[in-house]
């Protein structure tokens, strides 16, 4: 299983990001509140569509499942802010990546960039 880097935004200042190349699963640890974490997600696979999810965790709203975001080949797709008691266990985020219809994704899972922003925690974070 793969850790991700998250990239730590400041208030009116530019900060130069980390992509994280995809593995069939990963995690990323939220750092932030659910409302500070956003995600973008960048298919560079020239042929396969890919299907990132979001595993729900063990919260109390977990029941809603988990989150499927579909990324055409070459195209990008942005994930707000996720609900911890959705998403989040042992302050942790799940992340698997598959072909569309859920089986093992056939391009390479390096093609597919994962973005994490973490907001600022207030004005002088």
């Amino acid at each position: 299983m793969a850790n991700l880097v998250n990239n730590v935004t400041k208030l009116n200042e530019g900060t130069t990001i980390v992509k994280n190349e995809g593995a069939a699963i990963q995690e990323v640890v939220l750092n932030r509140s659910d409302n500070k974490v956003s995600f973008l997600l960048e298919n560079t696979d020239s042929t396969n569509d890919v299907k990132v999810t979001f595993v729900a965790g063990d919260g109390t709203s977990a029941v809603q499942g988990d989150l499927e975001v579909e990324v055409a080949a070459t195209e990008f797709a942005a994930v707000g802010q996720l609900d911890s008691a959705r998403f989040k266990e042992s302050g942790k985020v799940i992340i698997t990546i598959l072909d569309p219809d859920g089986e093992t994704f056939t391009g390479d899972t390096t093609d597919v960039l994962i973005t994490v922003f973490e907001s600022p925690k207030g004005l002088v974070d």
